[in-house]
């Protein structure tokens, strides 16, 4: 039987998450603010075995137990063909939990996902929240070059306000989806706000030897009180192992406590009615291949988690809000030896780039010639990315 769990990720102290780019590019590194949805998947598959007292060491053994328990997909890349997570049925986007902070519950009181970038905020107007609205014009000419297209996006975008740096609970969402006016947003969902940065200073090192006066600047995040990393994740309870309160997470073993809540019985408010967002994920309606298959109007598509796509099917939409393109590391568990031996070892991570949470891709039509079956990176809606929601415009 399938059934869908909360898993909420607390850190004890600060944390360390890492990212493609390392201390091998230079003498400063910052940690990522939340878990790759790779790096839950990662810790998933690892303290189910641990749950068995299975710890797999290299060379690697993997019998018909741990294929039954973590299934057999090595995650050689992210366009892997095998989907195979054993128990693991689906992993959501990583999100934000808040809990009452007073004493008196530990009730969650939101659930939050990235702000969309098709918003604008004027601080000077008591930060005043609104959408940004943008215009085709046929036949345009480039101010700047000359060159004539056949179509220019002309946005009322002000370059000199602030791109907003929140997060958005169900209040937000429920008045976003209705394209309703939006309210001022909470000062305590500002981003700056649930993370502070803490700072490390140490001496480097070059071939594992410190050198003196060599130093470097690490930068750890500490998660603001009340606040925790959450995922939905679908488990088959027939092979359901119990968890440690403990986990660590992230290749600087940062330490966070483990809570599991099963949705039907001991959450179900706020995935069933409240949330918007919260409900499309717990019935399973936020992968990219099935929503853009039933683009039959003028509608744009939020990033509820990073995006891997190909050129084509992007140049499909119309424009695209994004912002800074993520950069997402993998490391395999599974590779040969370049000695030809059938011993495995740990490969290099590859990197690979994709579309942050919060962009918004915009559709005038019917985008033909995709077809999910035959899709690239179906793994990916799997363990959580490639997840969005759809809003007719």
């Amino acid at each position: 039987m399938i059934n869908k769990y909360l898993l909420c990720f607390t850190p004890v102290d600060r944390y360390f998450l890492g990212s493609s780019f390392s201390f091998h590019e230079g003498f400063y590194v910052e940690s990522m603010k939340y878990p790759q949805q790779t790096t839950i998947l990662g810790c998933l598959r690892y303290i189910i075995l641990a749950s068995k007292e299975i710890y797999i060491k290299k060379p690697f053994n993997i019998d018909d137990t741990v294929k039954k328990l973590t299934g057999t997909s090595k995650m050689e890349c992210l366009n892997e063909e095998d989907e195979d997570f054993g128990v693991i049925k689906r992993i959501s986007p990583v999100f934000l939990v808040k809990r009452c902070v007073d004493g008196s519950s530990n009730k969650i009181e939101d659930i939050l996902f990235k702000l969309p970038i098709d918003i604008e905020m004027d601080i000077e107007k008591e930060k005043k929240v609104k959408y940004l609205t943008y215009e085709k014009h046929e036949n345009a000419i480039s101010c700047y070059s000359g060159v004539k297209k056949d179509y220019a996006i002309c946005s009322e975008k002000d370059p000199k306000k602030q791109v907003p740096s929140f997060w958005a609970g169900k209040e937000f969402w429920n008045s976003y989806y209705k394209s309703e006016e939006l309210k001022p947003l909470s000062c305590d969902y500002k981003e700056d706000t649930i993370f502070e940065k803490a700072l490390n200073v140490g001496i480097a090192r070059k071939n594992r030897i410190t050198e003196d006066e060599m130093y470097y600047t690490k930068f750890d995040y500490k998660l603001q009180k009340g606040f925790s990393f959450g995922v939905v994740v679908c488990f088959d309870d027939n092979d359901m192992p119990e968890f440690s309160e403990t986990v660590i997470l992230g290749g600087e073993r940062s330490v966070f406590r483990l809570e599991k809540a099963k949705i039907e019985e001991d959450i179900p408010e706020i995935f069933v009615g409240i949330h918007p967002v919260a409900k499309n994920i717990y019935d399973n309606c936020t992968n990219f291949s099935s929503i853009v298959n039933n683009i039959e109007k003028n509608c744009k598509i939020i990033a509820l988690s990073p995006l891997m796509l190909d050129k084509w099917l992007l140049d499909r939409f119309e424009f695209a809000r994004i912002g800074s393109i993520q950069s997402i590391s993998l490391k395999s568990m599974f590779g040969n030896c370049k000695d030809g031996t059938d011993v495995n070892k740990f490969r290099q991570s590859e990197a690979y780039c994709m579309l942050p949470a919060g962009s918004v891709l915009y559709a005038s039509e019917k985008i033909n010639g995709y077809d999910s079956e035959d899709a690239n990176y179906k793994v990916l809606e799997k363990i959580g990315y490639n997840q969005v929601i759809k809003i007719d415009t």
